[in-house]
């Protein structure tokens, strides 16, 4: 597995800059705000997710556990789209079938 170095946003200011002429730096509300972290995570805990703790102190969740993207967009199921198949889902109904 390949590892990144993590450059501070201050690397890439310039370039927003020069892309983006009328560009106003915002304060991150996470970063002005060091509770919001602790606040977003004890509301994901009360909708049920698990909320880990990194060695370095830091807050992460299991995408894999609880997927990012939702199996169905609000706006296929208004239009009335099937939801798509999940291979792994087909293979665990054809094991309980055997």
């Amino acid at each position: 597995m390949s590892h990144f170095p993590i450059f501070p946003f201050s690397h890439f200011l310039p370039i927003l800059q020069s892309s983006k002429p009328n560009y106003t730096p915002k304060s991150n509300p996470l970063h002005s705000n060091p509770a919001g972290v602790q606040t977003q995570a004890q509301v994901l805990r009360s909708e049920g997710v698990t909320v880990n703790t990194g060695s370095l102190g830091e807050l992460f969740i299991d995408l894999g556990e609880y997927g990012w993207f939702p199996r169905q967009l609000p706006s296929e199921a208004a239009a009335g789209l099937d939801p798509p198949v999940d291979s792994e889902e087909e293979d665990e109904e054809d094991e309980e079938g055997e």
